[in-house]
Formats: C-alpha cells, structure tokens, sequence
C-alpha cells in the first residue's frame, strides 16, 4: 500500500482486503505477515479539542473466513486502568472502540469496548443512544500488550453473528473510536472520522464509514 493510498483512506469509504492466509492466531504479536498488507488507518482524530489534532495511532483490520481481524497500536504516556469488576469497569479506562451497523441511519448497531488488559464491554444499540446492556458478542478473542507508553489490542469478532450485512451481503458501516484519560482524568475522544459536533458524541451516523468487502 502507498502512502498516497494510506491518506486516501482517510477521506473515502475504506475497503476491506480479503487475504489468502489462513486465520491467525490473536496473542497480541502484529509482526505476523498478515498485518503487513491489513488496511491501515494512520491516526485517529480530536474533533473536540480546541485545537483538532490527530493522534499517533495506528489501527488495522481484514475479513477472512467471516472473522474481523483488527488491532490497536496506541500510544498512550498517561495510561489509566480500572482494576476490572464488571463491564461497567470499562468505561473508567482508557479504550479502543468499534461499531457496527447495517445502515448508516443506525437503526440497530452493534458495540465492543476494549481496554488495555482486554475486558471488554459490549451492547447492542438503536439510534440515538437506546442501549441494551444485556446483550453481549457470542464469538470474540483478544490480546493486549502494554508497553512503555503504549498498548497493543489485537481481537477478532464473528461479524457473522451480527445483522450487518446489506442485500448483497457486500457492505456494512464501522467506526473506530478510542478513549483516552489525561493527567487530571479529562477525557480526550478520539475517532477515524473528524465528525463535527458540538459536544462529544459517538452514536452518530456521520461516525461511521463504509466498509466494501
């Protein structure tokens, strides 16, 4: 992939890349051959800071055989965990989040939030912010690595298990988000999209991007 192709994907619908290798193993390692040819986003946006600003992460994701392999390369120097009781713990971290939905006009779509030790939590939802906590993904699996300023999310989702295929089965919606907590627990938001609100909100279809398989 070109670095012309990289910015590209930025401003248009990503496509997904179908490879020919075999499923590979989630244990937080994104030196397998597989990542080298993944679609990259280069940095996620700060739409709501007084300064917009782009962050250095790098995420990367591929469709094979009905699983969505994805990772997260944050860096992160004021890293900030909740020791984990529940999936409410989750929301008190720092994060990386991905959406999914069938339309963009978010009629039903789908959550994961991971934090830097794995744990998860997951609903589904309908628009504007109607959330079913109950609900939780059936087929997930996940590593993380945290190193000196910065950590590593690498997972896969079934995205079969999920109602997000259009007609043709040839498209769906995503977004990318993540959260990150600064030195006096403000809280920076972060998306692949720079969506111009007037307060943080992820549950918006300008959020989402349409992914072609």
């Amino acid at each position: 992939m070109t670095q012309l192709h990289k910015l590209i994907i930025l401003f248009i619908p990503i496509i997904s890349l179908k490879l020919n290798a075999q499923p590979i193993d989630i244990n937080g390692n994104i030196n397998k051959v597989e990542w080298k040819n993944a679609t990259t986003i280069n940095g996620l946006y700060a739409p709501w800071e007084d300064e917009i600003k782009k962050d250095n992460s790098i995420v990367q994701y591929f469709i094979k055989d009905g699983w969505l392999y994805y990772n997260f390369q944050v860096q992160d120097t004021t890293l900030l965990y909740e020791p984990y009781v529940n999936e409410k713990s989750v929301p008190k971290s720092d994060r990386v989040e991905i959406f999914f939905a069938m339309h963009k006009n978010l009629k039903q779509y789908y959550c994961f939030e991971i934090d830097s030790r794995g744990n998860k939590l997951d609903y589904h939802a309908s628009y504007h912010r109607i959330f079913d906590q109950n609900w939780d993904f059936s087929y997930t699996k996940t590593a993380t690595k945290v190193e000196k300023n910065k950590y590593i999310v690498e997972g896969a989702i079934h995205i079969k298990q999920l109602d997000i295929f259009n007609s043709n089965g040839k498209s769906f919606y995503m977004a990318i988000f993540r959260a990150d907590y600064g030195p006096n627990k403000q809280r920076i938001w972060y998306s692949a999209k720079n969506i111009k609100t007037r307060t943080p909100d992820f549950h918006l279809p300008k959020a989402f991007f349409k992914v072609k398989l």
